[in-house]
Formats: structure tokens, sequence, C-alpha cells
């Protein structure tokens, strides 16, 4: 049985032959780790070729490739050029030895959708590949991508495949051609199925792992219980860098509709304390819709909404029925399109009336100094916006949770 890779340090100075290929030394480590290739067994688990591969963020991803019998082949260094900006792009070098020298690809960059025109196709910041071989000895590419959406990407950064051929011993993506949304990669399975809804009631006494929350928790901030989620609110809310009393889902469609049934309670919430749903981008940039105590001395509760545009924010409420009681029944949807947001509510099982509506590009936007590639979730949260909750103040929270999808209908191009 062979031996584990061994990861080894290379010389902290990079080859210059990898400077020319238009990544700067300044933006890799100080140490690049290769893969040792007397401890790699490169017998062929195909009829063609063998791979062993290491991930290495954000610098090179290293790739060994040998000839079928054994013999020693190059090794090669893919580069990502940092960011998802529009001049994010693959290239990658070869050498027989991990402190080379290496020699350049003749077709870098391998993969680069700018090149037809950065606000052309639909798929463009195609970067960070890393190579694969299947069982059936095809190889493939595995990387990231933003689908544009008349200019911007609210879902950001998203994971791409395309099929990788090899032209004397250097890799080709996509035969060269761009990266385009309608193509097939492998088993032709016709279009793309919408998915089926995604349900949350709560079960158990632990959230499905498909929520998390923001930064390192130092305190439980929720329980699950009884087909419900409860939270402790605390003094941070979604617009504060702290840990707010918050579980957040990735959005995963350009097209569906994010509903949660908020949990009945008896007694009154102050001004400052708000429960609700949230389609977050980051802590200066979300759109909420929730149940407050109402602004301008009214008193009671109120249905509120709040839209932010770089640091804009349009206030909306409407008074509740009742002052000091929420029933249950009442659903908050967030309606994601490909162009716009639209907050609403519902009772029960009726249609959505919808209040608030926001550009989409406002859900991809960082304002100076910031950088957003994450792309939005949708948050449950609660808070006393810089108040303790009270300690006999209601208990908050929700029931269920649900995501219907849609179909999405994108195009290959950026034309809206």
């Amino acid at each position: 049985m062979a031996s584990q890779p061994e990861l080894v340090p290379l010389p902290s100075r990079l080859p210059r032959e990898l400077a020319r290929l238009g990544t700067q030394p300044s933006t890799f480590p100080q140490q690049i780790l290769a893969l040792r290739h007397d401890a790699l067994d490169l017998r062929p688990r195909s009829p063609r070729l063998a791979a062993d591969m290491v991930h290495l963020l954000p610098g090179p991803r290293n790739l060994v490739r040998s000839r079928v019998g054994g013999a020693m082949g190059h090794r090669s260094g893919a580069l990502p050029r940092r960011g998802t900006d529009e001049l994010h792009r693959a290239s990658i070098a070869r050498s027989k030895s991990p402190s080379g020298p290496f020699e350049a690809c003749p077709h870098n960059p391998l993969m680069y959708n700018g090149r037809w025109g950065a606000k052309n196709l639909t798929v463009q910041s195609t970067g960070h590949a890393t190579f694969v071989e299947a069982a059936d000895g095809e190889w493939y590419a595995s990387f990231i991508a933003r689908r544009n959406v008349n200019g911007s990407s609210p879902l950001g950064r998203e994971t791409f495949l395309a099929q990788v051929t090899w032209e004397n011993d250097w890799p080709m993506i996509n035969n060269g051609k761009p990266i385009i949304l309608s193509e097939e990669v492998g088993p032709m399975t016709g279009p793309k199925k919408t998915p089926a809804p995604w349900v949350d009631g709560f079960p158990g006494k632990e959230l499905d792992p498909s929520w998390y929350q923001l930064r390192t928790p130092y305190v439980k901030s929720y329980d699950v219980y009884d087909g419900r989620l409860v939270f402790k609110p605390n003094v941070f809310g979604l617009s504060d860098r702290d840990h707010p009393a918050a579980v957040l889902r990735k959005q995963t469609s350009l097209n569906m509709t994010f509903s949660a049934e908020l949990l009945g309670f008896e007694g009154v919430l102050g001004q400052k304390m708000r429960v609700g749903l949230s389609s977050y981008l980051g802590e200066f940039q979300h759109q909420d819709i929730g149940v407050k105590g109402c602004n301008g001395g009214i008193g009671g509760m109120c249905l509120y909404t709040e839209a932010r545009r770089n640091g804009t924010v349009n206030y909306w409420q409407q008074p509740l029925n009742s002052s000091s009681l929420l029933k249950s029944e009442l659903k908050l949807h967030i309606r994601a399109e490909p162009l716009v947001y639209r907050l609403g509510y519902g009772i029960g099982d009726d249609e959505p009336t919808y209040i608030t509506e926001i550009e989409s590009r406002w859900q991809a936007f960082a304002p100076t100094g910031f950088y957003v590639f994450t792309g939005a979730s949708f948050a449950l949260f609660a808070t006393g916006e810089g108040e303790p909750w009270p300690v006999d103040g209601p208990k908050v929270g929700f029931t269920r949770v649900e995501e219907t999808y849609y179909g999405e209908d994108i195009g290959d191009y950026d034309r809206w």
C-alpha cells in the first residue's frame, strides 16, 4: 500500500515563470505546499491517466499527472487571479519539479469569460478551477463564477462544472470556448427541474444543519422545542457587526419565495423590540419585514418593513388590530425574483399581500471599503435594537418556514 502524500514547503521566492502568468507574486502565501512525488501512488486508476490533487487557497492548486506506466509526468499549478471581479480567471503553468522552472501554458488564461465582454455573457468571474478525473476517465473542472442579472449577482459566487480535455499535455477547459449557462456537462439530462418546496417545522431539539448563524456565537440565542424556534433576543441587530439572535439560510434560487409563520404570543413589544425575517447580504445591506412596537408615539404593535439602499432606509409601518396580542397564523413572505425583492404578509393560507419592493441589485451591492461575493441569505431574527430584551418580554419566534421555487429561465446573455 502506498504511503500517504507528504506536504513539503516550496521556497518562499516564487519562480519567475509563475509571475509571467499575470498574477503578482505578492498575492501568494509565503510558502506554497506541493505534493512530493516519491510519496504518491502513480499507478493509473483508469486506462489513460492518473492524478492526485491538493486544494490550495488562495494560491495555486497543484496537480500531478503521469502517463500510463507510472513514469513521473508534469506537475502543474493552476493559478487564480484573486477576487471575484470582472477580471477573475484561471491560468496554469507546469514543471517536472515543484521548485521549477515552470512553463506557462500557451493558451492562458484557461478560463476567462470576460474576454467575450464583461457585460455580455450571463456567466462571469470564472475562476478557482480544480481538476478531477471521473471513474470513466473523463476530466472535469469544478470552479466558481457569478450569474449576472442585469449587471449584478444577488446569489454571489456559485459552483459550476466544465469538461476538460488534454492537448500536448496541457488542459483545455470547455475546448477554449466560453462557459454558457444553458450548456449541459456530462450525461445529458435535459432542462433543469424545479425543486420541490423545502419545509422546516422545527421538529426535534436541534436546527436543521442548513441553518447557520452570523459569526461565532458566544451565547446560545435560540431554543428549538415542540415544533417551534424561540429566540433569546439581545441588544444586537442585523446592522451590528456582532452576534444577533438570528438564524440564516443561503438563498439558492433567483426565483423563489421564502415564507415564515410567526409564533403567536401575549404581551407588548416596545419600539425597539423586533421579530421578523430578512433578505440579508451584510450588516450594511438587508431588507426586513416583521412586527415591532409602533413608531410615532401611537402605541400598540405594527407590521413594518425597512428597505435599505446604500445607507438610505425607507421605513413603512401599519398598526395591527391588537396592541397586546399577536395571534398565530401571521405569515411573512419575501418574494425573490431575478430583478426585484418584494416583502409581504398573509394570514393562514391567504395569498400574500406585498407592500414593499426593492431592486435585486441592492442585494449584490457593497459600499466603499467593502466587497461582497457570498450572495444573499434569508434570516429569521429578533432583537432589542440596542436595548436588552425585557426579562418579562414576550417569547418570540417562528413555527414553520417554507421555501417555494419557480423556474428561473435565465438566458445565456445578460440582456433584460
